[in-house]
């Protein structure tokens, strides 16, 4: 438990320096570079992880088919809120919804590995 609670810390810790980074400072290079070499998947691996990790501290260890579900509305929830709440991702939709869906789509995907990596080693742990 200790562990977990240690990841999670960490995690969210990792994901709000890398919001607050993008959000407020990254030079217009630095969110080019970013999106020309998909820097943020690393942050949707720490995501998905993050919030495995938070159903292993709150319900214990999930079937692996739950935690890919939970995995997967959590993804879906934050990729529509996304494009109702953040700007950038507003101009994005709607400048190529196609170029948005596939982004979404690598999103979702790097989400489910992150969080399949963590479900597996806090099993190995275990």
């Amino acid at each position: 438990r200790r562990s977990e609670k240690s990841f999670i810390a960490g995690a969210f810790c990792a994901m709000l320096a890398w919001e607050l980074y993008v959000e407020l400072f990254a030079t217009r290079a630095a969110l080019d570079y970013i999106q020309l070499y998909h820097v943020d998947k690393i942050f949707h691996i720490i995501g998905g992880a993050f919030v495995v990790a938070v159903v292993f501290l709150f319900f214990g260890e999930p079937r692996l088919v739950r935690a890919v579900a939970v995995i997967l509305a959590v993804s879906l929830v934050w990729e529509i809120g996304e494009v109702y709440f953040d700007q950038s991702v507003i101009y994005f939709f709607h400048k190529d919804k196609s170029l948005w869906l596939s982004d979404a789509l690598g999103d979702t995907l790097f989400a489910v590995i992150g969080a399949l990596m963590y479900y597996y080693t806090a099993r190995a742990e275990s």
